[in-house]
Order: structure tokens, then C-alpha cells, then sequence
């Protein structure tokens, strides 16, 4: 096969029902053949092609567990499954493509302490986990890397902070009038714990909004990891759940399509949507 069709083959395993990064909502917004976005992906994936390097991908992860709901808990079978569907994918790709397959791991510390007011305690301790998880499985220590959004936020230097400073403050400005709003005030209502003031899932949605709104003013992703692609599975298949909540505010556990056990050390004050999906979790908490 030539460098084309083996990008698009990789494609195929990407957009599949099985995987369907990408596939916003129910799929049918997919990157098509021949759009600017398919192309995009196309040349990242032939550019490591040519380098004889494996193709790259990188995926926020926001953890699987609400990073204010207790002092002290590690990775469980929540993230092992999470990691084991993403090596699923690198397998099936590396059958196409047999340089191999990265996938870069971004903690999403920076973003919870900013947004979420989360202890950097907390956070240090579940990515220490996960990361002690990665090396101590062969598969997991081979395709996946971790990397700390607070690493590079801080390597940007005093641009990133500043611009962050400005960004937060014009997001606020006009944040009445953005027209995601409502939709990501009610994400982060669902995502928080009950009767969390509406003061302070406001501003989480701000900080949210200002720290993706920096990055890409600066292109930190296009700086940090050149033709990658970044995955973006935000959808749970069984109920429409955003996969990445890095809004979630105040104790409790956040759902995801991989979230089928609670932590022993978790507590178990439930956020107002694990409420409302108690029954729908327990009847696929092992179907997933």
C-alpha cells in the first residue's frame, strides 16, 4: 500500500462505530473524505509515515474521578478499562500501520486546579497512580506516555499566564452572550455537586473556556506535539455523556463511557447526574 491508503485505512479505524473519534454526536458530523479536517489528518499521518516514526495521537484526560471528592484515591478498573479501549484502537491501527502507535497522555491538573479550584495534592496523587499504572503493564508502558498540562503550561512561560489573565477577563465580559453557554452551565450543573451555587459553576465555565481559548491563541498543541492528532471521544454511546468534564465542580464522581466501579476511597456524595443515571449505570456497569 502507498502512503495514502495506508492514512486512510488508519482513518477508517479512527471514524469506525467501534472507536468513532471524532464522530460528534451520533456520527453523523464524522470528517469526511476529501474536507479540510480528513485532509489535516491524512498529512499528519503521512508525515510520520515518511519519518518512519509511529503515528501519534494525544488525548486530554481528565481523569475518571471528580478530583475534589476526596483526599487520597489512585487509578482503578475505571482507568484500566478506559486505557485498555484506547490500546484496542492502537492495535488495530498497528495492523495497518506497522511503525507502531503513541498515545500521548495529558493530565488535565492545570486546567482542574484553575477551573475547578482542585488541590494540587490531589491531583498529584491520582497522576502519580496513573502514571505508576502505565509502567507496570508491558502493553500500557509501550503505547502510552504521560505528560502534565501544568509542565506545559509552564514551559510557555509568563505569554501563557498573561494572555490567560486577559482571555479569562474578555470571556467574562461576554460570556452572557456566548451561544455554548447555556449548554456548558448546564454540563457543569450535571457534573457538580448538588446545589453547587450558580456563582461558581459560572466561573468554572469561564476558566474552562479562557484555558482552551489560550492554548489555541498560542498553539501549544502544534508546538509541543508536531502532526499529532488529537483524539477527542466526548460522547458515552449509552446516554450522550461528555466524555471530558474538566468544568466539574465539588465533590463526587463523574460518569464516563468506561466508569462502571466506585473507588474505596471515594465518597459517595453523587453528583446531581449520577443521581439522575443511578439506574442506566448499574444496568451496564458490565457491558461496557
Amino acid at each position: 500500500m502507498n502512503e495514502r491508503e495506508i492514512s486512510n485505512k488508519v482513518m477508517g479505524v479512527l471514524t469506525s462505530r467501534k472507536y468513532g473519534f471524532h464522530q460528534r454526536g451520533n456520527g453523523k458530523n464524522a470528517p469526511k473524505r476529501n474536507t479540510r479536517e480528513y485532509e489535516f489528518f491524512l498529512r499528519c499521518i503521512e508525515e510520520k509515515l515518511r519519518k518512519q516514526k509511529p503515528v501519534e495521537f494525544f488525548i486530554n484526560f481528565t481523569g475518571l474521578k471528580n478530583y475534589n471528592a476526596c483526599k487520597y484515591y489512585n487509578p482503578d478498573e475505571s482507568e484500566k478499562r478506559a486505557f485498555s479501549f484506547l490500546l484496542n484502537m492502537a492495535k488495530q491501527i498497528e495492523k495497518i500501520y506497522p511503525q507502531g502507535v503513541v498515545i500521548n497522555i495529558i493530565s488535565n491538573d492545570a486546567r482542574a486546579m484553575f477551573a475547578n479550584g482542585a488541590k494540587e495534592e490531589n491531583c498529584r496523587i491520582y497522576y502519580t497512580g496513573l502514571e505508576k499504572m502505565i509502567k507496570e503493564n508491558e502493553s500500557f508502558s509501550k503505547h502510552f506516555r504521560l505528560f502534565h498540562l501544568k509542565d506545559i503550561w509552564q514551559k510557555e512561560g509568563e505569554d501563557f499566564f498573561s494572555l490567560l489573565s486577559q482571555t479569562v477577563a474578555e470571556v467574562e465580559k461576554n460570556i452572557e452572550n456566548d451561544p455554548d453557554f447555556q449548554e456548558l452551565l448546564l454540563r457543569a450543573k450535571r457534573s457538580a455537586k448538588p446545589n453547587t451555587p450558580d456563582h461558581e459553576l459560572k466561573q468554572a465555565v469561564v476558566k474552562f473556556k479562557a484555558t482552551l481559548a489560550t492554548e489555541k491563541e498560542l498553539r501549544i498543541w502544534d508546538k509541543h506535539f508536531p502532526h499529532a492528532i488529537m483524539l477527542s471521544y466526548r460522547i458515552n454511546p449509552a446516554w450522550g455523556l461528555p466524555f471530558l468534564l474538566p468544568w466539574a465542580t465539588g465533590e463526587g464522581e463523574v460518569t464516563h463511557p468506561w466508569h462502571g466501579w466506585y473507588d474505596k476511597n471515594t465518597n459517595k456524595v453523587m453528583t446531581v447526574w449520577r443521581q439522575e443515571k443511578q439506574k442506566e449505570l448499574q444496568k451496564w456497569m458490565f457491558r461496557i
